[in-house]
């Protein structure tokens, strides 16, 4: 099993979001730290600036980080990232991608995801969930087999209200794991054509730093 941070610098809501700061520690050294407490040198830095490379090199020297001058527009391009990392991945390996911006995600969350990665089988694809609804464009439905269903693939954002829905859970984007051979250049992102099981976190931890006003502490740098 390995740790993938996927980092970019082309935040509009808050710019350079991922060198800021709570407490004076970067979520990007607080996601490094923390992944590397339970994956050691399995994890791996998704940068697409040179700023956050040297940053993520600065917190471990011997961290790898792959990188190429191509800004990620979206976190949904990030699977053409690990398309291209793939062969830094050991075969067969269970990938987990962290998300630094939800910095609450607490040691025992970690643990609980790490043991329910390890039991996915090939085609299923883990996914953290929480019951705020804050995305709208991320709603989905819990169906009767436990599987999540995307409430509307084609026009989400529009479709849903900022509104706490029966049985919809948004995900957060703070966790995520399933097979390495489910990275695939051909597909629109890494987690279509797999069965999406939720994995559910505590709302106090599924903080998604994306608004000036999510940052903790008031820190800018």
């Amino acid at each position: 099993m390995i740790c993938v941070i996927p980092v970019r610098g082309g935040s509009k809501g808050v710019p350079g979001k991922n060198l800021r700061k709570i407490s004076g520690t970067s979520l990007l050294s607080i996601a490094i730290i923390k992944a590397e407490e339970f994956f050691g040198r399995k994890t791996f830095v998704l940068a697409d600036t040179e700023e956050l490379a040297a940053h993520a090199k600065a917190v471990r020297p011997d961290i790898i980080v792959y990188r190429d001058g191509r800004n990620i527009p979206d976190m949904e391009d990030v699977s053409i990232r690990l398309f291209e990392a793939n062969t830094l991945f050991p075969q067969g390996e269970i990938v987990v991608l962290m998300q630094c911006t939800s910095p609450k995600i607490s040691r025992r969350t970690l643990e609980l995801f790490i043991a329910a990665a390890k039991q996915l089988r090939q085609g299923e694809a883990l996914l953290a969930v929480s019951p705020l609804n804050k995305k709208p464009n991320a709603l989905f439905q819990i169906d009767a087999s436990g599987e999540l269903k995307p409430m509307n693939p084609n026009a989400p954002a529009v479709t849903f209200p900022r509104q706490a829905l029966p049985a919809a859970w948004w995900f957060c984007g703070a966790l995520s794991a399933f097979h390495k051979d489910a990275i695939d250049r051909g597909k629109p992102s890494v987690f279509s054509g797999l069965k999406l099981i939720p994995f559910f976190i505590p709302e106090d931890e599924a903080s998604d730093i994306d608004r000036e006003e999510d940052c903790p502490n008031g820190e800018n740098n």
